[in-house]
């Protein structure tokens, strides 16, 4: 894989249908105030996978709810797959925090040791909807990489979505060296634990297609900024937009409340649909945000519509310097 080098290489991955009769680890850590967002996330993966009874489901536990805990057993276990819960209960005391970001999220970084017979696990955050059987992402090679990820900038990428080689990082002591440089940069880091993981494993995380960890942000930068995204050409990036694998909802208000986001309806109609559906949705419905959420609406939709007329043309592209340079980057 290539380190820091502008227009990384992408991985996008075939269809797969190589289960080998193995359990396939999904990891999640979530605290009681993320019950709801986990939940929606589990109902989604199960509803997309190709198999959802060779998923080993494991969820970090920092405090759930029994009432949530409860509802993902009866979940999972209608599907066929297997769940467990690792509490986190005095195994991250120990680690600095940042008051900005989820204390649970921590947990992540002890997966080695968590989980000392797996040597590959999928981690996501809870803060996202599965549209497509992610198998292929479940069964990717990561050969002596630490990870594979979705690259925001050209050498830095996004923890919310992660295949972890942790076979590798038992042998190198990746665990370690992650929170030792936590506590190095202590009030440094913009994104604490993100920023830790983008140091300690620079170089060595394998370029996923964007659309394995799509932003809700990107659809309304995509114009200004598709330079962040040359790895991929501006139409295949309007179709990422349209349609991703794995869409995350990591701004706030969360995508839980009663705001509005891109993707907002479609996250609210898989949300009744799910065995959280009884519980309200909740946010501000003062009259400024309700102008707001209706404006956002229209502004989306009529981004939507630009975006299919762009693809419908297939010959439309405002950015044609960047894709070269993304060509040429990747030939060398």
């Amino acid at each position: 894989m290539s380190s820091g080098k502008a227009y990384l290489p992408v991985q996008d991955l075939p269809p797969t249908t190589d289960t080998s009769g193995k359990r396939w680890p999904v990891v999640f850590a979530s605290d009681g105030r993320g019950g709801l967002m986990l939940g929606i996330a589990i109902y989604s993966l199960l509803n997309t996978v190709a198999h959802p009874a060779g998923l080993r489901i494991i969820i970090l536990d920092a405090g759930l709810e029994e009432k949530d805990t409860s509802r993902m057993r009866e979940l999972c276990r209608a599907w066929g797959s297997t769940l467990e819960f690792i509490s986190l209960e005095g195994k991250i005391d120990h680690m600095p925090f940042s008051k900005s970001f989820p204390k649970a999220a921590c947990g992540r970084l002890l997966l080695p040791e968590l989980l000392p017979g797996e040597p590959t696990v999928l981690y996501t955050d809870i803060d996202v909807l599965f549209s497509e059987d992610i198998t292929p992402l479940l069964t990717l090679e990561l050969e002596e990489n630490l990870a594979a990820a979705v690259y925001e900038h050209p050498s830095y990428f996004n923890s919310g979505v992660m295949l972890l080689n942790l076979e590798q990082m038992r042998k190198e002591g990746t665990q370690q060296a992650i929170i030792n440089c936590m506590e190095e940069n202590k009030g440094k880091f913009v994104y604490f634990d993100q920023d830790a993981l983008n140091s300690v494993m620079y170089g060595r995380v394998r370029a996923l297609h964007p659309r394995w960890n799509w932003n809700e942000l990107q659809p309304r930068k995509l114009f200004k900024r598709y330079r962040y995204w040359g790895c991929i050409s501006f139409l295949d990036a309007l179709r990422t937009c349209l349609a991703p694998s794995i869409r995350h909802f990591a701004c706030r208000p969360k995508i839980t409340d009663y705001c509005y986001r891109w993707d907002h309806e479609l996250y609210r109609r898989i949300w009744l649909q799910s065995p959280w559906k009884d519980v309200p949705q909740p946010g501000s419905r003062s009259l400024g945000i309700r102008l707001r959420r209706l404006l956002y609406g229209i502004l989306d939709r009529i981004q939507r519509r630009r975006m299919r007329r762009i693809i419908a043309n297939d010959d439309i592209n405002p950015y044609p310097q960047v894709d070269c340079n993304r060509q040429k980057k990747t030939s060398e």
